[in-house]
């Protein structure tokens, strides 16, 4: 009825609204002057989104697939390379605690977060004892510089250069006796911090020979 009205009154256009059955049409209207009549073309709502509803679904059914498609094959190619990289680093670790030499690393602040098998059996602490402690515990109280400068700090500083470069040093085992060690530090940076591994080896047999050796010289 509106868009008669509008059309009786010389109007052309189109108008949204209900028709005379209740129902929601589009309707377009136009004004014959000569005639002096209306024309109104009304079509339901309903019939014109339709299309475009069903290229909706289509697209949103088409997206799932491909959702599915693509899962399935990030799944497919994602499961070979985690077993892989779990493999490398179970080999890795396998490795590390079967070393002869002590595998240490910790955090920037000089905390411990790995001990091997190794560095149990040189320091005779267990590595639910050390992880999360500080590494100064294993450095002789006496060298103080060391302990409460920060042990990595002190390290790199007396020599720029000292990454993985061996250093003799002296350590402490978790009985309090102290003995000598050769150690080489590594760093390695990630996005959130900064890390530190060193290898470390007790050189007490080597120090008895070779003060044997002098003595036999001597």
């Amino acid at each position: 009825s509106e868009a008669m009205r509008r059309a009786l009154y010389g109007q052309s256009g189109t108008v949204v609204g209900l028709d005379y059955n209740g129902t929601m049409v589009i309707a377009a209207y136009e004004s014959i002057a000569n005639l002096d009549i209306g024309i109104v073309v009304k079509y339901d709502l309903s019939e014109v989104r339709a299309p475009y509803i069903q290229a909706g679904l289509i697209a949103a059914g088409l997206c799932f697939i491909m959702v599915c498609i693509g899962s399935v094959l990030l799944i497919r190619v994602r499961n070979p390379l985690v077993r892989m990289m779990q493999l490398t680093e179970d080999r890795f670790n396998a490795a590390v605690q079967k070393a002869n030499d002590a595998i240490v690393t910790a955090s920037k602040d000089g905390y411990i977060n790995f001990w091997n098998k190794a560095a149990e059996r040189i320091y005779g602490y267990t590595e639910e004892e050390v992880i999360g402690k500080p590494v100064a515990m294993l450095i002789p109280s006496r060298l103080n510089p060391v302990r409460d400068g920060g042990f990595y700090k002190s390290y790199f500083e007396a020599d720029p250069a000292a990454e993985q470069k061996p250093r003799e040093i002296m350590g402490l085992r978790k009985n309090g006796q102290e003995f000598p060690l050769e150690i080489s530090i590594s760093k390695w940076s990630s996005r959130d911090s900064e890390y530190f591994m060193s290898i470390i080896r007790d050189i007490s047999d080597r120090k008895k020979i070779e003060n044997s050796l002098r003595e036999s010289e001597r």
